[in-house]
């Protein structure tokens, strides 16, 4: 895949909602999916995953990529502005540039992490890379962790780490051990790290609402 922008938008079900009537409830659900289908068709990856329940403020996470910043504007103004989507309320996002090809993720479970090369700018490029290297030598005792690497435009977070696996157990242990290494702090090992599980969006859509 090309280089692109991707975007995490983290996105909150307004309550309001909930107050609907049956049928408003499912139409609000089928105007969504409309304008859903043509995006999710077109993008060079667009994922869904429900946050509900494992995030105090969320329920929805949308990866999205796109080969412009034009592109994303668009596609997220009329995800928003039809049916459910006007009830979706934006609780913090992620802008970023994938490191090197963007791969689409496969894996069921997807795991979160935006934060800082902790004290990076006083090592100099030889000891960055040690601890590039020891960050490296963990991932490959877990290769069920699949990493996929960002730079982001937020000031106070220079990176953000994406991470998917099959299981939440391999991830955990990759960390404990992240931690634990002389990189864990370099990395970023010991900042939230939002859990989030991946899903067909039309099966999200219903859960959530």
């Amino acid at each position: 895949m090309s280089r692109l922008f991707a975007h995490f938008a983290f996105l909150r079900l307004d309550s309001q909602f909930r107050t609907l009537q049956s049928n408003e409830k499912l139409v609000a659900r089928q105007q969504f999916l409309s304008v859903v289908d043509p995006i999710q068709r077109d993008a060079p990856l667009f994922c869904a995953y429900a946050v509900g329940g494992l995030s105090s403020d969320s329920d929805v996470l949308l990866w999205r990529a796109a080969g412009g910043l034009e592109a994303l504007q668009d596609s997220f103004h009329r995800l928003m502005s039809h049916g459910m989507g006007r009830y979706l309320v934006p609780v913090r996002s992620h802008l970023a540039v994938p490191v090197g090809e963007m791969e689409p993720p496969k894996a069921p479970y997807l795991f979160v992490r935006a934060s800082r090369r902790a004290c990076g700018e006083d090592l100099s490029p030889p000891q960055r890379q040690e601890l590039a290297a020891e960050e490296s030598r963990v991932l490959s005792k877990h290769p069920s962790v699949k990493p996929h690497a960002f730079e982001t435009f937020e000031p106070g977070q220079d990176f953000l780490m994406a991470y998917e696996t099959k299981s939440p157990l391999d991830f955990m242990a990759f960390l404990r051990d992240l931690r634990s290494s002389k990189a864990g702090s370099w990395a970023g090992a010991t900042s939230s790290t939002q859990a989030a599980v991946r899903k067909d969006i039309r099966d999200l859509v219903d859960a959530i609402g």
